[in-house]
């Protein structure tokens, strides 16, 4: 066996397993998503206890309200004759329309509640002997009359009823009998008002609106004067921009010297080249065209002709002299001579007929420059024309909304005229259908409203409440919670112990004392999950560690240990808590030897680790606690002494201290294959669960992902149902099953 003197250091040149991709940061986890469903789910009874509240909240603001602020109302309802019935509308020549009709009510029903009416209504002595008046009334018997006007404004309201010739004041106050002698009054004032518009009133309102109107058509005529001087002035045939001399010249001035400034800077290049190869250094470099057309110049024509011509004579001659003789000889002096003349007078005529041309282009680079210059002078004059029409078409515009307003006035002011000129001829159109009578029940407060609005409320209220809570909730409560941390899987749930029906007395080793609960069914399911990973990888040794003290990871490991050694695994548990450690008080033995008596080289593995009760379980236990080794986690020693617990054990599951109390987890870590993290719910928040999980995901180990413990059907809602559903499965269809933990009889079954 191999003692812990002699385990290997690991050699310093030993590969690092990559970390984990990088995990959520915290703040990155603290948003909650809000599922209706299940809170309704959750809280219905919260929410179902508000309403009721709010049902009882109403039902006591109803009475308080009618003790302490009842209105009464009451109305005086009146008819208003249309213009058909006695005349016609002098103005349009027709009987009154139903618009005018319903222009007049709205008229009379704001003057039935108009300052003037109110006014002369509480100088009414019905009015001073209400019970309302007596509130602006002092002890000598005057009355607060603007104070009054201002409080008779609230209380009182008229309006024309749609598509009837119906008109309604209506009058509320605190005391019932108050409200229709005030409406009365109003009512009485309002009508005598009504019936003597005919008078010199009339007639003054009559001559006002046909001054207003009259300086509104002069006002009209003023502005068509203007518009027509201003188009007069800027030659504006049309008042659309694009239609107008200058726009169009604009429009045609752009293009063509976009067209002269190509034709310019095209001429421009060829005029550089052409002098550059006439000033060549060498000698000119004449174009072809040019000898082209030099060539076919008469004078150089005659030459050719001159040149062939010798040509011909020169073949005839050798032809009947032979090669040699004088005359031969004669006619090559004279044919040679004839190609030199030829070949200087073909050059000195490329030679002018290049400078003419040069000369020419640069000529026409003048002609060009000066074209451009009155383009652009003729473009800038025209773009100035076009600001200037622009301007005037805007003021044209200013105008034209000016002239429609005063138009639309002088329409209103003379329909004025017309109505009071009718109102004038055939006197009031205002009639009482029903007088204000005594009110007969409370027009507020209304019981089933206010019931209504007290329920609404409160539930809102309650809503609101609930989810606002859900909102500000940190913590983990199920498996939900750790999907909402970016990268981070879920491994599996454990639920309270309370929920598993087999009634287990501790969640140490339920896996062993009641194979068959939820608990240990749950275990089965991690543990599955964990070896598929573990397999498909190829690792070993997996340190479980919990996020606060008391998630359970303890309990997690030596059920873990259990349920995995019953698929013929070897097993070894590693208790590395050395602050607080308990599995040796779970399995029943001494803590030491154990970890530290190993790292310290006082024990050999052999003598260390020891065989528990469960069969292909060993555990190494702390050991000592009273020496210190927590700088050894991060050694050459304990990485030797993971390595030789690997090759001797199919899994190696290590119990580490919790992450937020200490940092030995994320040293030991380092030595392990994976790491798997455990939270209890409702104990641990998003954000330490995001931290850790970058923490240990930075070490090396593979972080597999979170384990949530203690989960509570309140923590998801359906997830009792779900356990019951799990375990009622498990125990169905047997002969002989354990209920409780123990076995029963089997019951035959139902006949269907």
């Amino acid at each position: 066996m191999t003692t812990a003197s002699t385990i290997q250091p690991v050699p310093a040149a030993t590969p690092v397993r990559k970390a984990s991709s990088g995990g959520a940061t915290p703040a990155a986890a603290t948003l909650a998503v809000i599922d209706p469903m299940k809170l309704l789910q959750q809280y219905y009874p919260w929410l179902i206890a508000s309403g009721v509240l709010g049902v009882i909240f109403g039902l006591g603001s109803f009475y308080a309200l009618k003790e302490v602020y009842p209105i009464w109302e009451s109305d005086v309802t009146y008819e208003v004759r249309s213009v058909a019935e006695n005349s016609t509308d002098p103005i349009s020549g027709r009987a009154g329309s139903r618009e005018d009709m319903e222009a007049y009510m709205n008229t009379m029903a704001r003057v039935a509640r108009s300052d003037t009416i109110l006014s002369k209504a509480i100088e009414e002595k019905a009015v001073r002997e209400t019970v309302w008046a007596r509130q602006f009334t002092d002890a000598s018997g005057n009355i607060d009359a603007v104070a009054a006007l201002k409080k008779l404004r609230k209380i009182v309201s008229t309006r024309a009823i749609p598509d009837t010739n119906i008109m309604q004041l209506v009058v509320g106050t605190h005391h019932k009998d108050d409200a229709p002698n005030i409406a009365t009054a109003i009512s009485n004032v309002f009508l005598d008002d009504t019936g003597s518009r005919s008078g010199k009133d009339m007639r003054d309102l009559i001559q006002q609106f046909e001054n207003v109107a009259r300086d509104l058509g002069k006002d009209i005529e003023q502005i068509d004067a203007r518009i027509e001087a201003l188009m007069a002035k800027e030659k504006m045939t049309s008042l659309r921009q694009e239609s107008t001399v200058h726009y169009t010249e604009l429009g045609n001035l752009q293009p063509a010297l976009v067209r002269m400034r190509e034709t310019y800077q095209t001429t421009k290049q060829q005029h550089k080249s052409y002098e550059e190869m006439l000033n060549n250094p060498g000698g000119p470099i004449f174009p072809e065209a040019i000898r082209e057309e030099v060539e076919r110049k008469p004078i150089v024509m005659e030459r050719d002709a001159t040149i062939a011509s010798l040509k011909a004579a020169l073949r005839s001659t050798r032809e009947s002299f032979g090669e040699n003789h004088r005359e031969v000889q004669l006619i090559k002096r004279r044919l040679s001579a004839e190609q030199t003349e030829r070949d200087n007078l073909v050059n000195q005529q490329m030679a002018e007929t290049f400078t003419t041309v040069v000369d020419n282009l640069a000529n026409s680079l003048k002609n060009q420059e000066a074209s451009m210059s009155e383009l652009e002078d003729r473009l800038q004059i025209a773009t100035l024309r076009l600001e200037s029409t622009t301007q005037a078409l805007k003021q044209y515009d200013d105008w034209a909304i000016e002239r429609t307003e005063k138009v639309q006035k002088k329409s209103e002011m003379e329909k004025n005229v017309a109505e009071m000129r009718l109102l004038q001829s055939r006197g009031s159109r205002v009639r009482v259908l029903s007088n204000a009578q005594i009110p007969d029940s409370l027009a507020f407060p209304k019981i089933i409203p206010t019931t209504i609005l007290g329920a609404f409320l409160c539930t809102g209220l309650a809503a609101g409440l609930i989810a606002l809570k859900e909102i500000r909730e940190q913590r983990i409560r199920g498996p939900h919670d750790v999907a909402l941390i970016p990268r981070t899987r879920v491994l599996g749930l454990i639920p309270e112990l309370s929920m598993d029906p087999t009634a287990p007395d501790r969640a140490e080793l339920v896996a062993r004392d009641r194979p068959t609960g939820l608990i240990a069914e749950s275990v089965r399911q991690i543990r599955a999950n964990l070896m598929k990973e573990l397999n498909s990888r190829g690792m070993r040794t997996v340190m479980v560690v919990g996020g606060l003290p008391g998630s359970g990871s303890s309990s997690l490991v030596s059920n873990l240990a259990v349920n995995a050694a019953a698929t013929d695994l070897r097993v070894l548990i590693v208790d590395a808590n050395l602050r607080r450690p308990s599995m040796h008080s779970i399995f029943g033995m001494s803590d030491a030897p154990g970890l530290t008596d190993l790292l310290l080289g006082n024990a050999t593995i052999d003598q260390a680790v020891r065989a528990t009760s469960v069969a292909n379980v060993s555990m190494l236990p702390c050991g000592k606690r009273d020496v210190p080794v927590f700088e050894r986690f991060t050694g050459p020693v304990i990485a030797g002494i993971f390595r030789d617990l690997k090759q001797r054990y199919d899994l190696v599951l290590v119990d580490s201290t919790p992450g937020v109390v200490a940092g030995d987890a994320v040293a030991i870590a380092t030595h392990c294959d994976a790491v798997v993290l455990v939270v209890r719910a409702l104990c641990e928040k998003r954000g330490l669960v995001a931290r850790l999980r970058n923490q240990l995901g930075e070490t090396g180990a593979e972080f597999l992902g979170v384990i949530v413990n203690a989960v509570k059907p309140s923590a998801g809602g359906y997830f009792k149902r779900n356990f019951q559903v799990t375990h009622e499965y498990g125990r169905e269809g047997t002969s002989a099953k354990e209920k409780n933990g123990k076995p029963v009889e089997a019951k035959p079954e139902a006949k269907a």
